[in-house]
């Protein structure tokens, strides 16, 4: 269990952060709430502090890595390329050869 001064923002279910950056910094789930007394899933690793922060960590949720490129075959394999057709030329009509 762990107190906190408000503990409003926090919601059973949470994972929260106690002393972050610092050399007892650890996470654990909040399983109830009395007042502002967090009651955690597991024991606490660390002797805290009063005063330490404790923060609710918000996770976001990690984007699909793509799909992986396909495989290089060593094998050539003939690509047919396009052929560039012809670009239509003007050709001089009666009345511009007077």
């Amino acid at each position: 269990m762990i107190e906190v001064v408000n503990a409003e923002r926090f919601q059973v279910g949470d994972t929260v952060r106690i002393n972050p950056g610092g050399a007892t910094e650890e996470e654990n789930t909040i399983v109830a709430i009395e007042g502002n007394t967090l009651e955690l899933g597991t024991n606490l690793q660390f002797a805290h502090e009063a005063g330490e922060e404790v923060v609710r960590v918000i996770w976001t949720p990690r984007l699909r890595p793509p799909d992986p490129s396909p495989t290089p075959s060593t094998t050539a394999t003939a690509t047919p390329t396009a052929i560039p057709s012809p670009s239509p030329t003007e050709t001089p009509s009666e009345t511009d050869q007077e």
